[in-house]
């Protein structure tokens, strides 16, 4: 439980700096792009919509963490799993709206 809520804390904190738009440089593979592809990638954009994903991770997990104490005291059996397909669930819709909302698009490029 108390590493859950470090890991909602962290995620929490995160997410907030993102949002406000510190901390780009947190954003795994943005320092790598090159120049080309830096220019194809709104940061602002891409640094809310990852602050928005680890907030709603972050809720997930705080979620989760009480289910899987519900699950353990009752005896109720595949939490864990439905609790794995959650995060897999989300991480691929975070996933798939990060590529397609933070992308700019050249309306005079064909």
């Amino acid at each position: 439980m108390i590493i859950m809520g470090i890991e909602v804390l962290i995620f929490s904190i995160m997410g907030i700096c993102l949002i406000c738009g510190k901390g780009s440089w947190m954003i795994a593979g943005y320092n790598t792009m090159s120049k080309e592809e830096k220019a194809n990638c709104d940061i602002k954009k891409v640094s809310r919509a990852v602050g928005i994903f680890l907030l709603i991770i972050a809720v997930f997990i705080g979620v989760m963490s009480f289910v899987i104490q519900y699950a353990i005291k009752n005896d109720v059996k595949n939490i864990i799993g439905y609790a794995g397909v959650g995060v897999a669930f989300v991480v691929a819709m975070g996933s798939i709206i990060l590529v397609i909302y933070c992308k700019k698009y050249d309306k005079n490029k064909k």
